[in-house]
């Protein structure tokens, strides 16, 4: 995509039903530039499956958008990944907002759901781009009332794989959603925006936000919050 709000969307139409896989190693799929978005679920019901290495890349995960929406996101077993970073997209198009570093959501408008469930050692990370100076990797759960969200982090994985293509030892890999700052927080605030902020989880910020973690790995960059189960 290289408009501000085209990028990949599934099940965008009333009644629609529409899924992508993205399966095995070296599989990748990649929404690059505008918004670098990946909508699934705006007013049908979506689906986006990660599993046995798969990647899949973004700037702005928008998942359960808008009323009579059902838009899930399955990220399985070692080595499947999700990557939400200012790296493929941005919100150069609302100067507001034009410095915030990856954008995942779950469920947005009143009658929307968005589940994101990250299982047997699979992985999400949003992260701002080393080489900018973008604040503010953001995770939202359920964000205007009567809008629904839900994370499920669970399980892990013993033995040996990698991730983004390195190699790891063997051991024990929990399910992670990582939520990272890289860099100072602050030194970028758009113009006419607020700010600044480093990273964030809002669960249930104006509608109901459900997040559960087990067998699993919890963490953001800037606080001794990290849970390991």
């Amino acid at each position: 995509s290289n408009t501000p709000s085209t990028g990949i969307r599934i099940a965008e139409g009333s009644g629609t039903v529409g899924s992508i896989l993205v399966r095995g190693s070296g599989s990748t799929l990649t929404s690059q530039g505008g918004e670098g978005r990946v909508l699934v679920g705006r007013y049908g019901t979506g689906d986006l499956f990660v599993d046995t290495g798969g990647l899949v890349r973004g700037f702005f995960f928008d998942i359960g958008r808008s009323q009579g929406s059902d838009g899930t996101v399955s990220v399985d077993g070692y080595g499947s990944s999700v990557l939400v970073s200012n790296a493929y997209g941005n919100f150069s198009a609302e100067p507001e907002f034009a410095g915030e570093a990856g954008f995942l959501r779950l469920g947005r408008e009143a009658g929307s759901s968005g589940f994101l469930q990250i299982t047997n050692a699979g992985r999400v990370d949003v992260i701002n781009d080393p080489a900018t100076n973008y604040d503010n990797p953001f995770v939202q759960i359920g964000r205007n009332n009567g809008s629904y969200g839900n994370l499920l982090v669970d399980g892990y994985y013993a033995g040996s794989g990698s991730y983004y293509g390195y190699s790891a030892g063997s051991g024990s890999y929990y399910s992670q959603l990582n939520i990272i700052q890289t860099g100072p927080v602050g030194d970028f605030v758009a113009t006419g925006g607020i700010g600044p902020f480093g990273p964030g989880l809002a669960i249930g910020q104006g509608g109901q936000g459900v997040a559960t973690v087990s067998d699993c790995l919890l963490y953001t960059s800037d606080a001794a919050d990290d849970l390991l189960c």
